[in-house]
């Protein structure tokens, strides 16, 4: 039996007519502020903001605008020192580092603490405080109608998970234990995920330096 050739409409191809036009996505810097919290201008910390392809300081004024590449560019007098985002970041590391070296880093926080013991669902636990230095993590809340410490030692606390936006309550950063993970969200204005998360490094890369030296850590 003799098979049937399935017909094929070709539709013929109109060249005269231009692709649909597709916009680009508007240029953002907003949420840059989250991590380049250190104006780079004025060196003041946690005045950074930002709205539509802008970055600014609200301490000195100085702003910076978000180019089709990428980049940040100083707007009017404002110099642009790190027009690459990354090397921004890397200089308040830098920043963070050598306050560490000079022994003048401390972080003291009131925070929110929520913690997650299992993949069901978050404790909330009340108002807490976190403290951070040259030994690590303390973590202070009420639990079960006691008071109770948590510390995290830097020698065994190498990174930090940090948050920018935690379930619509803003920043926050997480703590682990064997049984349950911390949320801690700020209560008050300084806390940082970001310069924690760079203290938390290189807090554990100095209490590895002097276990190696075999100094008490």
């Amino acid at each position: 039996m003799k098979k049937r050739k399935k017909k094929i409409n070709l539709i013929p191809l109109d060249r005269t007519r231009e692709p649909p036009r597709q916009d680009p996505p508007p240029l953002t810097a907003e949420g840059l502020e989250h991590s380049l919290y250190q104006c780079s201008a004025c060196g003041a910390e946690f005045h950074m903001a930002s709205r539509g392809a802008e970055l600014f300081c609200a301490a000195c004024g100085a702003r910076w605008r978000m180019t089709g590449l990428g980049r940040l560019e100083g707007v009017g007098d404002t110099p642009s020192y790190f027009p690459h985002i990354p090397d921004w970041y890397e200089w308040e590391r830098r920043q963070v580092e050598e306050a560490i070296a000079w022994g003048a880093y401390e972080a003291d926080f009131r925070v929110r603490v929520q913690a997650l013991p299992n993949a069901a669902s978050f404790v909330e636990l009340g108002e807490g405080r976190l403290h951070h230095g040259p030994e690590g993590f303390t973590l202070t809340f009420t639990d079960r109608g006691g008071e109770r410490a948590l510390r995290f030692p830097a020698r065994s606390t190498f990174s930090l998970h940090p948050e920018y936006d935690h379930r619509g309550q803003g920043e926050c950063v997480t703590l682990s234990t064997p049984d349950s993970t911390y949320f801690l969200c700020p209560l008050e204005e300084g806390f940082r995920a970001a310069k924690l998360q760079f203290a938390t490094q290189a807090l554990w890369r100095r209490a590895q330096e002097k276990a190696a030296d075999g100094a008490p850590v």
